[in-house]
């Protein structure tokens, strides 16, 4: 039997483009009604969105509860939904995002029988003319949890969250990778499905796709680096290691300045991760890995023990 606890679902919003799409695939859910209710966070928004979210709230009273703030960026808008949610259990959606209508019914079914804390799914990214560019199918692994570090396409037991007093450390890019990561410090009952239905769009204006200046990304990259190290305790050192790969790699900045990011993600890294750690991980078979992710994490494990991972740097822009 399923359990009775309620879902909420929350919303953080600031551009009215997407967040219709958006609200309307969360009322289409198959899940009952009395299983869940929505929270929408308007992030200071400075167009017609809070009409907007106050019409569905309007229209559905019941459901939909609307909460307007001054704009604090991502990390503290979904505190505050935590903290205002009086539910079971939570699932993120970003405003721009949709999910399928089978969504909150599948996670509920999962999390509520098995008496889980976290279950996640895979994802789908459509592009603004609805080409599916690529899926995301997850095994049941550890590694596909931690290379899948979204806080969308989760459902989070909230008495979970609130026992390890499980907040948003930063408001930076990555913020959802150093949340979950400091889940997995208290050892959360997961599972990982190979399910799909939530649709990451690819939004051109998005935070995750907004171009910066190199000192912003440098500044962006190092608090992220840091808060992930720091809430990282006793947790694999592979996957430490393989985000400060990815996080180098992806940065967009020129080569001068990668110069700078490396000297601080090599003195942030050399106070947990040591030689036999890179060693090991050249060698990881973790089958929830991708061949693509191995591949970088074991080069970039053997630059850090030749001490060459300022080589990277060519491979960025040269102005």
């Amino acid at each position: 039997e399923i359990g009775s606890g309620l879902v909420g679902s929350e919303m953080c919003i600031r551009d009215r483009n997407y967040i219709e799409k958006c609200i309307k695939s969360l009322l289409s859910q198959k899940l009952s009604k009395n299983l869940f209710s929505i929270l929408l966070i308007n992030d200071g928004s400075i167009d017609s969105t809070l009409s907007i979210l106050k019409k569905y709230e309007e229209d559905y009273p019941d459901l939909i509860q609307v909460i307007d703030k001054e704009n604090e960026g991502l990390g503290v808008t979904r505190n505050r939904g935590l903290d205002e949610l009086d539910t079971d259990y939570v699932a993120f959606i970003d405003a721009d995002d949709w999910v399928d209508k089978n969504y909150l019914e599948i996670l509920y079914d999962v999390i509520t029988k098995k008496s889980l804390d976290i279950v996640s799914s895979g994802c789908r990214r459509p592009d603004e003319t609805g080409k599916i560019v690529w899926n995301t199918k997850l095994k049941n692994t550890m590694g596909s949890f931690v290379t899948c570090a979204s806080m969308w396409g989760k459902l989070y037991s909230v008495q979970f969250l609130k026992k390890y007093n499980i907040r948003n450390r930063i408001d930076a890019h990555g913020e959802d990778i150093v949340f979950n990561f400091e889940c997995l410090n208290y050892s959360p009952k997961i599972e990982v499905l190979d399910y799909i239905g939530y649709n990451w769009y690819i939004n051109q204006c998005s935070l995750t796709r907004t171009k910066r200046e190199d000192q912003k990304v440098i500044e962006g990259c190092e608090i992220f680096l840091t808060a992930l190290f720091d809430c990282s305790n006793g947790i694999n050192k592979y996957y430490l290691i393989m985000y400060s790969m990815t996080t180098l790699l992806t940065a967009d900045i020129n080569q001068k300045n990668y110069k700078e990011l490396n000297r601080k993600a090599n003195l942030i890294q050399e106070k947990k991760v040591s030689k036999k750690d890179y060693l090991k991980a050249i060698f990881n078979f973790d089958n929830g890995i991708s061949f693509k992710l191995k591949v970088g994490t074991a080069g970039y494990s053997f630059l850090q023990l030749i001490n060459l991972t300022g080589l990277l740097g060519y491979a960025k822009r040269k102005k």
